[in-house]
């Protein structure tokens, strides 16, 4: 069992599912949270999380299945739900079919079997181990779909069809959640009309979630994960912030507030903020704000903690 809690740049759902992580829980991650809770017991239960390389999917993940498991209360959550039994899948370029038959032991190697397994599954967590359900969570899903579209689509297609049909039964507390770079019909352009068709017919079982995180959230992280650290934040504080504030140089639009400028200490407010928007704005999110944060480079922030200020200068 793990004894600290770390942060790591690099999340695998099913390598990390017994770690202690730090996780911080933004206004957007929130709401995709909520979304996906509030889907249990209705008709809309197979979900697609899409957003950009690095923007924080797959940690998402792993904080939404320490919370529906009833192990770290990162998200809200109804008090009279049970928890859940998590299955954590990570894509590969290859057959979901068979990944499935291979996670769930199915009898045979045919759609009938592998939807009998993976409802046994959830027959068992509920009966056996007073589970509410069964989430199925697929990171890297694009990998899949990539194979799917490549290779035999016909029956890798009708698979998933069958599977979200079984998964948004009402009757059933099955979640599927999974990941992806870009939207779903961007994996199938190059199928021909018909499976084309067929493909729009899967998508259209899944409720696609937008997942990018605002820059104005990256910010909001970072004096999250800074607030602990020690140091003189009182002093040459105020002047520094009002200079700021009246030279109207900061380039968000929210956060110029003396509590996140105290929190992101050693970052000055300014640095920090057009940190997170070069970083946004040349297709780096979450995880490269983390990895500046906790680097130990010489030009890192952990290199620089006895400066008074890490500055646009010292960048």
């Amino acid at each position: 069992m793990p004894t600290t809690t770390s942060y790591s740049p690099s999340i695998n759902i099913k390598r990390d599912r017994r770690k202690a992580l730090s996780y911080i829980a933004t206004p957007n991650s929130k709401d995709v949270g909520a979304s996906i809770i509030d889907s249990i017991g209705t008709g809309q239960k197979s979900h697609v999380i899409v957003g950009a390389y690095g923007s924080g999917k797959s940690m998402f993940l792993w904080a939404l299945g320490k919370t529906l498991a009833g192990k770290t209360p990162f998200f809200s959550i109804p008090e009279d739900l049970k928890k859940y039994h998590a299955v954590n899948l990570v894509g590969e370029f290859g057959s979901i079919r068979e990944k499935f038959f291979e996670e769930f032991n199915a009898d045979h190697d045919d759609d009938d079997s592998i939807l009998d397994a993976v409802y046994n599954e959830y027959v068992h967590q509920v009966d056996e181990k007073n589970k509410q359900g069964l989430i199925i969570m697929i990171d890297e899903f694009g990998k899949f779909l990539e194979y799917a579209a490549k290779y035999n689509p016909e029956e890798e297609i009708y698979f998933l069809q069958v599977l979200s049909e079984m998964i948004n039964d009402e009757d059933t507390d099955i979640l599927l959640i999974s990941t992806l770079h870009q939207n779903f019909d961007a994996y199938g352009y190059k199928l021909n009309k018909q499976q084309q068709n067929e493909w729009s017919k899967v998508q259209g079982r899944f409720h696609e979630i937008t997942f990018n995180e605002p820059v104005e959230q990256l910010l909001f992280l970072a004096s999250e994960r800074l607030d602990h650290e020690e140091g003189n934040k009182s002093r040459g504080f105020k002047p520094l912030f009002n200079a700021i504030k009246r030279s109207r140089s900061f380039p968000l639009r929210d956060y110029m507030t003396e509590d996140i400028a105290h929190k992101l200490f050693p970052l000055d407010i300014l640095a920090a903020g057009i940190l997170t928007l070069a970083l946004q704005r040349y297709g780096q999110n979450e995880r490269s704000l983390f990895s500046f944060l906790e680097s130990p480079d010489r030009l890192g922030l952990e290199k620089e903690k006895r400066s008074k200020y890490y500055s646009l200068r010292a960048c």
